[in-house]
């Protein structure tokens, strides 16, 4: 039976808001979102869709900003990239202020609590030129949370998760206000 997810997190810091549409039907699972953000220095939107597999890996990702600015990549599930060599290896993608891309690491690594891995990872910035590799590694410290550490620079946040891997708050930045489960 189809499971769908919707989820709304809102700024702390800034003014925004972060909402989630999440599918889970058969052998796929499809997030649909928007980021609306604004803080001194800028205002966006970017609305997105991933698609995956039943195991997380992502095939297609879709990146639309307010100004029609468009980013489409398409993958085979196993990090290799079309039309980007570029990304080979990038198994997950990261967009910058979504609490949602953070679980897309989370439940396709599967940590086991005390374990640690480094990743390579799509990072896409709503607006800017489209997307970049970078490194990124998630350590499960207990069932409930994970340590997000950026191995580009000295940014880390411990991220409290609910049991499906979704983001309870991205420390200074977004918590999740509402959300709710049915089966279709």
């Amino acid at each position: 039976m189809p499971l769908l997810r919707d989820i709304l997190w809102s700024s702390i810091e800034d003014e925004g808001f972060e909402h989630l549409r999440l599918l889970q039907e058969g052998n796929r699972i499809i997030a649909d979102g928007v980021v609306v953000r604004r803080d001194e220095e800028s205002a966006y939107r970017a609305a997105y869709r991933i698609e995956c597999d039943e195991t997380w890996r992502i095939h297609r990702v879709e990146v639309t900003t307010a100004d029609g600015a468009q980013l489409e990549l398409q993958s085979d599930g196993d990090g290799h990239w079309h039309d980007r060599p570029d990304l080979d290896g990038c198994h997950d993608v990261d967009i910058e202020a979504s609490p949602f891309t953070n679980t897309l690491a989370i439940r396709r690594l599967a940590l086991a609590p005390g374990a640690s891995q480094e990743i390579a990872v799509v990072f896409v910035t709503p607006g800017d030129d489209g997307a970049q590799r970078m490194m990124q590694r998630y350590t499960r410290i207990s069932e409930d949370r994970y340590l997000y550490e950026s191995m580009e620079s000295d940014f880390k946040a411990e991220l409290p998760v609910d049991g499906d891997g979704l983001l309870l708050e991205y420390p200074n930045w977004f918590r999740r206000v509402w959300g709710v489960t049915e089966s279709r």
